[in-house]
């Protein structure tokens, strides 16, 4: 099954004749990243949604798949932007924090009126750590000109669509060596969004509560902390569940997008998988799909 970010960008690119890049998530990196001594067997970790999430500095070489180059100002709570050669900061309410570039996007998702709020291509996604949240930022480029963000925060911080920017981009064609150097983390357990059931052996989620999803030989607990409703961006849609999955045991937390077609309801697609403090991602190709049903409402 093709992921909806995958269906819509076809659906979306022909009827307005343009190229995309890629037509499914990227690879991000390596995908042997997360050490467990059985790797076929997940841990003992149990879920607790009250403990706090508490990771190390993270430190390691990302391999990103361009070379990423930006300088100028968000607006909103993002600030100044700042990454060479794709490490540098964001500033986010007037703080600047250690940022890295991860992952080109490429997703269209609507036109100005969709429910998404979203009219443009979330092309590059950069990721900064701050002492108490993740922020997740994507920049869209046109023509070497910085021209809009989109940023959520694992606190409950987000922009409701996409913001003016200004400044300057320049994204060659190579892949990039960053070596990614952010602050430890120490968190409560980010709010669970409502409104979402997912049924299944290695992915479960009762609505509002926390849910807990087995991958890279690990059981980790589940936060989807931001909801993207992208129904009405293509025939069929789709929702983003936009979550962090914390191993107490491994002190580690990754951020990552579940993706709920709306034309595949027994099937959910994780992808876009980042995980700190190893700057990894423990998925083959950045893709992972489960057998679980999954319902909104």
């Amino acid at each position: 099954m093709r992921s909806a970010a995958t269906a819509a960008l076809v659906v979306l690119l022909a009827a307005c004749g343009q190229a995309s890049e890629s037509d499914a998530p990227m690879d991000a990196g390596d995908s042997d990243v997360i050490a467990n001594d059985d790797e076929d067997a997940p841990d003992d970790d149990v879920v607790d949604a009250g403990t706090g999430i508490d990771i190390a500095a993270s430190q390691g070489t990302w391999q990103a798949d361009e070379d990423v180059t930006l300088e100028g100002a968000g607006s909103g709570d993002l600030g100044a932007i700042s990454i060479a050669h794709g490490v540098g900061t964001l500033t986010f309410q007037g703080r600047p924090l250690d940022a890295f570039y991860f992952v080109g996007s490429s997703v269209p998702l609507g036109d100005a009126g969709s429910d998404s709020g979203l009219a443009q291509e979330r092309d590059l996604e950069i990721i900064a750590v701050g002492p108490e949240r993740i922020v997740l930022t994507w920049i869209t480029c046109d023509d070497g000109d910085l021209a809009y963000v989109y940023y959520e925060t694992t606190d409950g911080i987000a922009s409701s669509k996409s913001q003016p920017a200004s400044g300057m981009c320049d994204v060659v064609d190579q892949t990039s060596a960053e070596a990614v150097s952010l602050p430890p983390l120490s968190m409560g357990p980010p709010t669970v969004v409502a409104g979402f059931s997912i049924t299944g052996p290695q992915l479960s989620l009762e609505p509002s509560t926390v849910g807990t999803a087995t991958f890279g030989g690990a059981t980790w607990t589940m936060y989807p902390f931001h909801v993207i409703d992208c129904s009405a961006c293509a025939t069929p849609g789709w929702y983003e569940l936009h979550s962090l999955f914390w191993s107490p045991s491994k002190r580690a937390a990754c951020a990552g997008i579940l993706y709920l077609e709306e034309s595949a309801m027994t099937e959910v697609e994780l992808a876009y998988l980042l995980c700190l403090p190893s700057v990894t991602s423990p998925i083959a190709n950045d893709q992972l799909f489960f057998g679980s049903s999954w319902t909104k409402g």
